[in-house]
């Protein structure tokens, strides 16, 4: 595996995972408008993106073939493209927000990701962004806490005036799963020390404020089905004295969490309100209002589509499967819906073969479950850099097998220095 190839990939999924949760809270310390930090830190993953395409090339480590995944992903991707540029360049249709911000979401930073990610075959070399996230994480999580009440930073939904609660609900999940593989140290080649298993235990008491004080419905739905999975993967590989001490620090977090939360009256001061987990609240009307409009849009329209925004909100759907059917019609949904399908395939055997990267999996859960809740497409990057891995990487070849019971450590590790051997030697053919 190549050290510098491997660095550049983790910076990469390391930058679209906290960087923008990172430079979000720049606008709102400084008084400026938001673009002042995030076009940069887009325009630098986009550089970074097209640095790891030149690195692939230049180690003839790019991924080559035409699949099936790759079909309905080019034909989705171009039908979607296309889509946008015959709403703001031809058609003029209202898309609620500047056609250029857009562009600069789409063509900027969640394509890119996509493309960039989607060329790299050894999943190994994503392995060191994991220690690098959590702490990011960490910090994200302390900050989203502490300056919330800052006068400067106040905002309607949030701590500053670019994330939103539902985004700082899957922040603090996504701090919780990759401490928890951090804490859990299942990775055979890849031992965490003892101070940054530390540092992990504080991530993960602060993801689990985060996301209760944040009131996120879909980061709510994800954590429920996700945490617990973590949990059973690491009991597969991991120590069961730790599992039962994270069990008891995640209900002793959340007991906690709620005492401060409730104490501060009625979470004005925390991440956002405790009526967001109300089904009578109005924003689950209005989305569900949303999806009935997108809906009806693409049956007026079910061969084309109808427009990258919902009409009469002037706003993506909040959910994902719909906006593909109402913006690129029948053959861009189901190719949509297609390359969703494969990528959660491959995500499910990623997690079987190999339990120590079963956090890039996890991740790539979260994001789809919360897309279907309150996601767009144009501008989820993140989501569509996981779908990128997922649908690109080569499946491991028993690297860390999951141990059935009886098999001692010596005789999965023998089975994994034979996988290893045999791919060298294809390499080498």
């Amino acid at each position: 595996m190549n050290p510098r190839l491997s660095g550049t990939a983790s910076l990469l999924l390391a930058g679209n995972l906290t960087g923008f949760f990172i430079v979000s809270y720049l606008p709102g310390m400084l008084g400026v408008e938001s673009r002042v930090a995030t076009v940069p830190f887009r325009a630098f993953l986009l550089g970074l993106a097209l640095y790891m395409l030149y690195r692939l090339l230049a180690t003839r480590s790019l991924r080559v073939g035409f699949d099936f995944a790759t079909a309905v992903s080019l034909f989705f991707w171009s039908a979607y493209s296309m889509r946008f540029i015959a709403d703001a360049g031809f058609l003029q249709v209202p898309l609620g927000r500047p056609p250029d911000e857009i562009a600069l979401f789409l063509f900027g930073a969640t394509l890119p990701a996509f493309i960039a990610f989607y060329c790299i075959r050894d999943i190994r070399l994503y392995k060191p962004a994991l220690g690098w996230a959590v702490l990011l994480l960490g910090v994200c999580c302390y900050l989203a806490i502490r300056e919330n009440g800052s006068d400067v930073l106040k905002h309607a939904h949030g701590a500053n005036d670019v994330l939103n609660h539902i985004t700082y609900g899957h922040m603090g999940l996504t701090t919780i799963i990759l401490g928890l593989f951090v804490l859990l140290n299942v990775d055979k080649d890849q031992r965490f020390r003892f101070w940054m298993r530390c540092l992990s235990i504080g991530a993960i008491l602060l993801g689990v404020y985060t996301i209760l004080s944040a009131g996120s419905k879909g980061a709510a739905v994800a954590a429920v089905l996700l945490i617990p999975m973590t949990i059973w993967l690491g009991m597969k590989r991991g120590s069961k004295w730790i599992i039962s001490g994270i069990l008891i620090a995640l209900v002793v977090a959340a007991v906690f969490s709620f005492k401060i939360l409730n104490k501060s009256g009625g979470l004005e001061k925390t991440l956002y309100s405790a009526a967001a987990f109300s089904g009578s609240s109005y924003s689950v009307y209005a989305r569900q209002d949303m999806m009935g409009a997108a809906w009806r849009e693409y049956q007026d329209n079910p061969i084309l589509g109808s427009s990258i925004v919902e009409r009469q909100w002037l706003s993506y759907p909040h959910n994902a499967v719909l906006e593909s059917f109402m913006a690129t019609g029948t053959f861009g949904g189901v190719a949509f819906v297609l390359m969703m399908a494969i990528a959660t395939w491959r995500a499910f055997r990623i997690m079987r073969r190999d339990v120590s990267i079963s956090w890039l999996p996890l991740c790539f859960f979260q994001q789809l479950i919360g897309a279907m809740f309150s996601g767009g497409i144009y501008g989820n990057f993140v989501l569509f850099g996981l779908t990128g891995i997922m649908l690109g990487v080569e499946l491991p070849n028993g690297y860390f097998v999951m141990a059935p019971t009886g098999y001692s450590d010596t005789r999965i590790g023998v089975v994994a220095a034979i996988a290893e051997r045999q791919n060298e030697t294809g390499a080498e053919a």
